[in-house]
């Protein structure tokens, strides 16, 4: 396991799942390093659309995708 995996699920290990009704801690912080990782992923729509379409449902300000 590389330093940088050791890093992240130490991080993950820390957050709860759901700390709250509205808000998700462990998923905001995938989705945003998915997002900061991924060349390909050029807008936030681009990672949105697999989300959702894949039963995650993430907030997308009331745009339907």
């Amino acid at each position: 396991m590389t330093s940088f995996e050791k890093m992240v699920k130490s991080l993950l290990k820390h957050l709860i799942p759901c700390d709250s009704p509205v808000l998700n801690s462990q998923l905001l912080f995938k989705i945003w390093l998915t997002y900061l990782l991924d060349p390909s992923l050029n807008n936030m729509r681009a990672l949105f659309y697999p989300l959702n379409r894949s039963g995650i449902q993430v907030f997308n300000s009331g745009l339907e995708l």
